[in-house]
């Protein structure tokens, strides 16, 4: 099926991408966290997993074979240089018939330390107090929100999503755990049937699992969230209008939002990595202009810097033979030079 090479590329401003790795799967999407001794990218919909280093080597990851159209759904980097990971569609499935994610935890040279499956398709994976953090939903035609905690050591469950959760609640996103409460982003649509994609910060127990809070409204049509010193940070796109970034408190309270104005002819967001207390926003255009040898302005990269505010954008031409859409991205300044 996967018959076409992927390229994870890197690049600086005005040059064509280099090329950091070629291999034989497809749909490679997301980079995990900067801030470790080692990059990890996932594939959506194949056994990709790959460990890039500061020199540029590369090498592949197995961990286990996954079903029809199986692939990794969430890559968290660790400090010692290994990582967590989120498989999905396994070849088994659970009793009432969904496909489970399992969790994954590997060393730096990839081997595999403890595995387990979950009852949740995970959208999400976060390390607080040497705990992780999955969030997401139950994996099945009516969507509910779930989250599970494990300990980093061995992957044994700590807490788990109460069982009283409103019936609407399709998926929590990006949850995390801030003075032994789990805050979580809980989403769905919007209940007067408007179509519009909602979020709102709501805290349980981490002890007890019980609810603390009513839900906080924080913002609609943010699909994705990064938590980052203390602070909610989510891309809103929606039809015509300006594309945000949107700054929220760990009460859900909007603390300042920015206007991104990107240089591609269409941006999409993709996703967000952290480097060192700082963001990168990777778009990439949807609407490229493909000339005979090159794509021209085909992604992106936004640095963003909390603290001042100031935002730098890198954009990237493809070599033609490379392209194959969005596709992962890691800016040249993590590599040793």
């Amino acid at each position: 099926m996967f018959d076409k090479y992927s390229y994870i590329l890197t690049g600086k401003n005005n040059q064509i991408a280099k090329k950091v790795a070629n291999v034989p799967d497809a749909d490679y999407f997301e980079v995990s966290s900067l801030d470790n001794p080692n990059v990890y990218v996932i594939a959506a919909r194949s056994d990709g997993l790959l460990k890039i280093s500061k020199d540029g080597t590369w090498g592949k990851i197995f961990t286990e074979e996954t079903g029809d159209f199986g692939g990794y759904n969430a890559v968290l980097s660790l400090e010692d240089g290994g990582a967590v990971v989120a498989r999905n569609k396994l070849n088994y499935t659970l009793p009432d018939g969904s496909y489970p994610d399992k969790i994954f935890r590997i060393d730096a040279s990839g081997n595999v330390i403890w595995s387990t499956i979950v009852p949740l398709r995970v959208d999400s994976i976060q390390l607080a107090d040497n705990l992780i953090v999955l969030s997401g939903d139950n994996n099945h035609a009516t969507k509910s929100a779930q989250y599970q905690i494990l300990t980093l050591e061995n992957g044994s469950i700590v807490s788990q999503t109460p069982i009283d959760i409103p019936d609407h609640w399709n998926s929590f996103e990006n949850c995390t755990i801030v003075n032994k409460a789990v805050h979580c982003i809980v989403q769905y649509t919007n209940t007067n049937d408007t179509g519009e994609w909602e979020s709102y910060l709501v805290k349980f127990s981490l002890e007890t699992g019980k609810q603390l809070s009513s839900p906080v409204f924080m913002s609609n049509n943010i699909h994705k969230f990064i938590f980052l010193d203390n602070c909610f940070y989510g891309i809103r796109e929606h039809k015509s209008e300006e594309t945000r970034l949107m700054v929220f408190d760990l009460d859900g309270n909007s603390k300042t939002d920015y206007i991104l104005n990107s240089k591609l002819k269409v941006a999409s967001f993709v996703h967000f990595m952290s480097y060192g207390g700082n963001l990168y926003l990777h778009f990439w255009n949807p609407l490229p202009k493909k000339e005979k040898y090159v794509v021209r302005e085909a992604e992106s990269l936004i640095y963003f810097n909390p603290k001042t505010g100031n935002f730098i954008e890198e954009t990237f031409d493809i070599p033609r033979s490379a392209y194959r859409g969005a596709g992962a991205n890691i800016p040249t300044t993590w590599f040793k030079n």
